[in-house]
């Protein structure tokens, strides 16, 4: 279980988050500009200032980005779990891991 001092701060950067090279390439400056907690931010409908400079376009490029790095979990018992987008696991990212193909 990770503790706090595995937990990524809040102004971790989506490209500091264990996507490719190749992935991050296909950020624009904007998406670049994203962090951890403008991620966390958007799950419950808020707009920080800085997300507010990126696009509808911009944020569905971290998504599909996103998609590729992080495999679905299974939902649990508890009734959550976590999608490919990481608007919805920003809260619980922890240090990045390689990827598994």
């Amino acid at each position: 279980m990770p503790t706090a001092g595995d937990r990524l701060p809040a102004d971790t950067l989506v490209t500091q988050m264990g996507l490719s090279a190749q992935q991050i390439g296909k950020l624009s400056a904007a998406g670049k500009a994203i962090t951890k907690s403008d991620l966390a931010a958007l799950t419950v409908g808020t707009v920080t200032a800085n997300a507010a400079k990126a696009t509808l376009g911009d944020i569905e490029v971290i998504k599909s980005a996103f998609s590729g790095a992080v495999a679905s979990a299974e939902p649990s018992e508890s009734g959550t779990n976590c999608c490919c987008t990481p608007c919805c696991c920003a809260t619980a990212v922890t240090k990045p891991v390689a990827q598994v193909i």
